[in-house]
Protein backbone atom coordinates (compact mmCIF):
# COMPACT_ATOMS: atom_id res chain seq x y z
CA UNK A 1 0.00 0.00 0.00
CA UNK A 2 1.26 3.58 -0.75
CA UNK A 3 0.41 6.53 1.40
CA UNK A 4 -1.73 6.61 4.78
CA UNK A 5 -3.88 9.67 4.35
CA UNK A 6 -6.59 11.93 6.46
CA UNK A 7 -8.84 14.03 4.52
CA UNK A 8 -11.03 16.27 6.18
CA UNK A 9 -13.91 17.06 4.74
CA UNK A 10 -14.15 14.45 2.52
CA UNK A 11 -17.74 13.43 1.28
CA UNK A 12 -18.64 16.28 -0.99
CA UNK A 13 -16.35 18.87 -3.22
CA UNK A 14 -12.84 19.31 -3.41
CA UNK A 15 -12.56 16.95 -0.68
CA UNK A 16 -14.45 14.48 -2.79
CA UNK A 17 -12.49 15.25 -5.78
CA UNK A 18 -9.34 15.18 -3.73
CA UNK A 19 -10.26 11.53 -2.76
CA UNK A 20 -10.78 10.02 -5.94
CA UNK A 21 -7.28 11.98 -7.07
CA UNK A 22 -5.57 10.24 -4.33
CA UNK A 23 -7.05 6.93 -4.34
CA UNK A 24 -5.14 4.80 -6.50
CA UNK A 25 -2.54 2.59 -3.77
CA UNK A 26 -3.26 4.76 -1.02
CA UNK A 27 -5.27 4.19 2.07
CA UNK A 28 -7.70 6.80 2.94
CA UNK A 29 -9.48 7.86 6.01
CA UNK A 30 -12.47 9.94 4.93
CA UNK A 31 -13.78 12.43 7.26
CA UNK A 32 -17.51 13.54 7.06
CA UNK A 33 -19.43 15.58 9.31
CA UNK A 34 -23.40 15.34 8.02
CA UNK A 35 -23.01 13.86 4.36
CA UNK A 36 -22.85 10.59 5.45
CA UNK A 37 -24.28 9.06 2.08
CA UNK A 38 -22.00 11.35 0.09
CA UNK A 39 -19.14 9.90 1.71
CA UNK A 40 -20.11 6.12 1.51
CA UNK A 41 -20.60 7.04 -2.38
CA UNK A 42 -16.60 8.52 -2.03
CA UNK A 43 -15.54 5.50 -0.34
CA UNK A 44 -16.90 3.10 -2.92
CA UNK A 45 -15.21 5.18 -5.60
CA UNK A 46 -11.85 5.16 -3.94
CA UNK A 47 -12.39 1.80 -3.64
CA UNK A 48 -12.78 1.13 -7.48
CA UNK A 49 -10.06 3.41 -8.41
CA UNK A 50 -7.99 0.78 -6.26
CA UNK A 51 -7.46 2.40 -2.79
CA UNK A 52 -8.65 1.95 0.87
CA UNK A 53 -11.21 3.66 2.50
CA UNK A 54 -12.26 4.13 5.98
CA UNK A 55 -15.26 6.69 6.98
CA UNK A 56 -15.20 8.35 9.75
CA UNK A 57 -17.29 10.81 10.99
CA UNK A 58 -16.90 14.05 13.37
CA UNK A 59 -18.25 17.68 14.02
CA UNK A 60 -14.57 18.54 13.88
CA UNK A 61 -15.94 22.31 15.44
CA UNK A 62 -15.54 20.75 18.69
CA UNK A 63 -12.07 19.85 20.81
CA UNK A 64 -13.84 16.82 22.12
CA UNK A 65 -15.04 15.67 18.45
CA UNK A 66 -11.33 16.52 17.32
CA UNK A 67 -9.73 14.11 19.93
CA UNK A 68 -12.50 11.91 19.06
CA UNK A 69 -10.88 11.47 15.52
CA UNK A 70 -7.33 11.25 16.36
CA UNK A 71 -8.06 8.65 19.14
CA UNK A 72 -9.77 6.58 16.03
CA UNK A 73 -6.84 7.11 13.36
CA UNK A 74 -4.69 6.12 16.08
CA UNK A 75 -6.25 2.82 16.65
CA UNK A 76 -6.31 2.03 12.94
CA UNK A 77 -2.62 2.76 11.75
CA UNK A 78 0.72 3.66 13.72
CA UNK A 79 1.23 6.38 11.17
CA UNK A 80 0.09 9.18 8.50
CA UNK A 81 2.16 10.31 5.71
CA UNK A 82 -0.14 13.13 4.99
CA UNK A 83 -2.70 15.34 6.66
CA UNK A 84 -5.32 17.40 4.24
CA UNK A 85 -7.83 19.35 6.41
CA UNK A 86 -10.26 20.25 4.24
CA UNK A 87 -13.01 20.47 6.28
CA UNK A 88 -14.82 23.95 6.36
CA UNK A 89 -17.98 25.38 8.37
CA UNK A 90 -19.46 28.29 9.66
Amino acid sequence: MGKVILLTGASTGIGAGTARMLAPGNKLFLHYNASGEAAGQVKKEVEALGGEALLLQADITTEAACERLVDEVKARTDYLDVLINNAGGW
